[in-house]
């Protein structure tokens, strides 16, 4: 919620994190790299739209896919209250998103469970670590990593109809999948900390499977 005292103070709490400027990380797959952060204002005005409209089920579990410092996982668990698992393969990043969690836990209560996942999000075996499987996830968010595909061709495979998944992205990546429907579509005028690239976030829902009646 844009205005909600939580939310604001998650805001502000992380752009103090990010004054210190950009941070490199060690991969656990490769070559060190930049982190670079969703924009928690365009998350806060998509995650309230998606959840009004009905879109996003809060009773099924929000998957934060590469959560990086855990910005986008605790801002939907102590905003809006979703049952969120985050999911990361940097140990590092893994750290400092506990730590951010208990740094702000003084003034944000949460009884929602907010569960912070090393590991990769395309086992099985990194869901079963929180407790649920892959089918049981409502939404996944996804800030446009390298195999944002392989993910979404997973949810078109293997999750329910209804289950939603989320791209965000300073480019143009889109999905191609036939399963997955384009259901709503955010542009921003800016995305991190200003940067001249417009940011988008896509909005994809797995379709309902129809039943062929001339099929045995």
């Amino acid at each position: 919620m844009p205005d909600d005292p939580f939310d604001l103070k998650i805001q502000e709490y992380f752009r103090g994190v990010d004054s210190a400027g950009p941070r490199e990380y060690d991969s656990e797959t490769g070559p060190r790299g930049i982190f670079v952060p969703s924009n928690l204002e365009h998350t806060s005005v998509a995650l309230e739209t998606l959840i009004e409209r009905g879109i996003i089920n809060p009773r099924r579990p929000f998957v934060d896919l590469s959560s990086g410092d855990g910005r986008v996982a605790i801002q939907a668990n102590a905003v809006y209250g979703l049952m969120t698992i985050a999911i990361e393969e940097s140990k590092a990043l893994i750290a400092e998103s506990i730590g951010h969690w208990q740094n702000l836990q003084g003034g944000i209560v949460s009884i929602i469970p907010l569960v912070f996942v090393e590991g990769d999000f395309s086992k099985d075996a990194t869901y079963a670590q929180a407790g649920i499987k892959f089918e049981d996830v409502g939404t996944f968010f996804n800030f446009s990593t390298k195999d944002y595909e392989l993910i979404a061709d997973q949810v078109a495979d293997r999750s329910p109809p209804g289950t939603v998944f989320m791209l965000y992205s300073f480019g143009a990546n889109k999905l191609q999948n036939p399963a997955l429907k384009l259901v709503k579509q955010f542009e921003f005028e800016k995305g991190f900390d200003g940067h001249p690239t417009k940011a988008t976030l896509d909005v994809y829902k797995k379709k309902k499977q129809i039943r062929n009646p001339f099929r045995r």
